[in-house]
């Protein structure tokens, strides 16, 4: 029986899809070679970066914890005073960073107010909440009350309900001790070189939430606050970090607290 003769293909037209096969095989193998080494490379890059950021980090708390050992906190004895004021804070309270006592908030207040006597309870690493603990302990009255706290807050993530709620209530307890109560927390953390480069939006980010809730709670309780956060952008800190900034890269220096002590006097009305 006669059968009908099968097409075939022509030889070339099979040794050309075999090769374009083998091609793409090696174009595809030669692809993902690069393709690791350049996921290796980012990886290696990333903790090359990671090692250099911690690296900075413990050194700029080594000098932190420096400057906290030989910074004492400004205070002004007088026999007769003509004007009390208090400070309870922070860090900053005491004027970590600055050349000298004198430097810091409460010496720059002593040194426009000569008559005053200063009485600083602040204590380096304290929060909101500490600082409630500290001012149930006071029995006497002042003319001037300033807290300088929220800081440590925002660096260390307090619960923002919690953060709520003693500040409302260290405020209350400010105002049955002195009719001028000032609250006036720490700057912008995004903008710190201590802070790695990485996370300075979450800290930036943080610092505002905390600044809301430290500013809705001084306007319910008809209390000055003083803002000293601006977006990093226009953060004269984030800026010029050198100039403002201690060699910690957390603290402000003597010129940044000078700078945050105008905007206290922008604010204040004694």
């Amino acid at each position: 029986m006669w059968r009908k003769p099968t097409k075939t293909k022509p030889r070339r037209t099979c040794d050309i899809i075999q090769a374009q096969k083998i091609l793409q095989e090696q174009v595809y193998t030669k692809c993902m070679k690069i393709f690791r080494y350049l996921i290796l490379g980012l990886a290696v890059v990333a903790i090359a970066i990671t090692t250099l950021e911690i690296v900075k980090v413990k050194k700029f708390a080594t000098i932190s914890k420096i400057l906290i050992a030989r910074t004492l906190p400004y205070e002004q004895k007088l026999k007769q005073p003509t004007l009390r004021i208090l400070i309870i804070g922070d860090s900053t309270g005491i004027g970590i960073g600055s050349n000298s006592p004198s430097d810091s908030i409460a010496g720059r207040l002593g040194n426009i107010f000569p008559e005053a006597e200063i009485t600083n309870f602040s204590t380096s690493g304290d929060r909101i909440h500490d600082g409630l603990q500290s001012i149930t302990q006071i029995k006497e009255s002042y003319d001037i009350l300033m807290v300088m706290l929220g800081g440590n807050d925002a660096l260390h993530f307090t619960n923002l309900q919690n953060l709520t709620d003693d500040t409302n209530t260290i405020l209350e307890e400010s105002k049955k001790r002195s009719r001028a109560v000032i609250l006036m927390p720490a700057g912008n953390l995004g903008s710190a070189p201590m802070i790695p480069q990485a996370v300075r939006w979450l800290f930036e980010r943080r610092s505002k939430k905390v600044r809301d809730v430290l500013s809705k709670q001084a306007q319910e309780n008809a209390v000055i606050f003083v803002d000293l956060l601006h977006e990093r952008t226009n953060d004269p800190f984030a800026q010029k970090p050198q100039k403002f900034y201690a060699p910690d890269g957390l603290h402000p220096s003597s010129a940044g607290y000078a700078l945050w002590f105008k905007e206290l006097m922008k604010v204040i009305q004694l």
